[in-house]
């Protein structure tokens, strides 16, 4: 049982250790070349901020606004878990180059006739870290979202980039 408490707490101690660029606050700007919300489409940009908890989890929270061809503009927020996979690492200070992450969380929408919607929100990507602090990213992110007892299948591209404040 010893044992097995040394070893949990040893495991524990290992997954909370700081690593630089990946614990604390971050900002980014992103654009959405790709927006499909069911048989309308469109473009826009957004904004993100969230707090890196370690090397794998961060909590995000995201703005996007759109301009969609049929529907006009719409609004949407998301806050998320950042789930980040570490592959490869640039140099000997652990700056991570390559990391894919999966997000989960929840979304809210609204568009200019004031009709809102929300629903669950999964994102996957890839972020490409240039230096410790500056990184590049490109995700891809679906939200059901409820408007008004219609279920609306929003689909996003996203490209970014985010800084990673020290």
């Amino acid at each position: 049982m010893k044992r097995f408490i040394l070893v949990a707490v040893a495991g524990l101690m290992l997954l909370a250790s700081p690593v630089m660029a990946k614990e604390g606050l971050y900002v980014g700007a992103y654009v959405l070349p790709s927006i499909d919300v069911s048989e309308d489409s469109g473009d826009g940009y957004g904004f993100r901020a969230g707090f890196g908890v370690n090397r794998y989890f961060a909590v995000e929270g995201s703005y996007e606004k759109g301009d969609l061809d049929k529907s006009g503009d719409f609004t949407g927020m998301a806050l998320d878990l950042k789930v980040n996979f570490p592959l490869t690492s640039l140099d000997r200070n652990n700056v991570m180059s390559l990391e894919p992450f999966v997000r989960l969380g929840y979304a809210e929408y609204e568009d200019d006739a004031d009709n809102s919607g929300s629903g669950p929100h999964f994102g996957i990507g890839i972020e490409l870290y240039l230096f410790q602090e500056l990184s590049v990213s490109a995700g891809w992110s679906r939200t059901v979202a409820d408007f008004d007892g219609n279920d609306e299948r929003i689909k996003v591209i996203d490209l970014g980039l985010n800084y990673h404040f020290r």
